[in-house]
């Protein structure tokens, strides 16, 4: 951003062609005029090409998801911070991801309206059941997504992107094991 302008109050069109990770976040870096912290991928090829202007969000949502997308074992993230974009490995920015992203529930988590594609961390509990029977769910997730049990409790961490969340809570309740009632939003109260 130039003139001290913040890189929110402008628009952007930005195109890449077989260009690098590397190429990608540096020319994200250069027209909002935010410093890059951490390291892109060195290999592989990205392409975003659209004629479309967009905001600084709408840009930031898409330059993460082409670092998300660089492989499926080990996706990228990229997050703002004050003036610096950190690029960092999805499992490593889950040691350090901000505690307004940590929920003690789904129905927490669902209340706070994230984007589904933000990062997040929540903790479920079965209605009925042992989060044990839940293993044969993990099979249709993505790799990256972390299910992690709380010992000596009938509950899961489920770290992942919410849209990926959601998903799990739904196959929960396509394997008959949760009470779901919705694929979209979710209903709440069969949470």
């Amino acid at each position: 951003a130039t003139g001290g302008e913040a890189p929110e109050s402008k628009t952007y069109r930005f195109s890449i062609k077989d260009g690098t990770y590397e190429a990608l976040v540096t020319a994200f870096s250069r027209l909002t005029g935010l410093g890059v912290v951490g390291d892109a991928p060195k290999d592989g090829k990205v392409n975003f090409v659209t004629t479309e202007e967009l905001s600084f969000d709408e840009m930031l949502n898409r330059v993460r998801m082409l670092l998300f997308n660089y492989k499926p074992h080990e996706p990228y993230w990229l997050e703002r911070q004050d003036k610096n974009l950190l690029v960092i490995r999805v499992n490593d920015f889950y040691r350090i991801l901000p505690r307004n992203r940590m929920f003690p529930s789904v129905e927490a988590m669902l209340d706070a309206n994230l984007k589904d594609e933000e990062l997040a961390l929540v903790i479920y509990t079965p209605k009925s059941g042992s989060v044990a029977d839940l293993q044969q769910v993990r099979d249709f997730l993505p790799d990256y997504m972390r299910v992690t049990p709380l010992e000596d409790r009938n509950q899961l961490t489920l770290f992942a992107l919410v849209k990926d969340i959601k998903k799990y809570l739904e196959l929960i309740d396509f394997f008959g094991n949760g009470h779901f009632q919705s694929h979209d939003g979710l209903q709440q109260n069969g949470l």
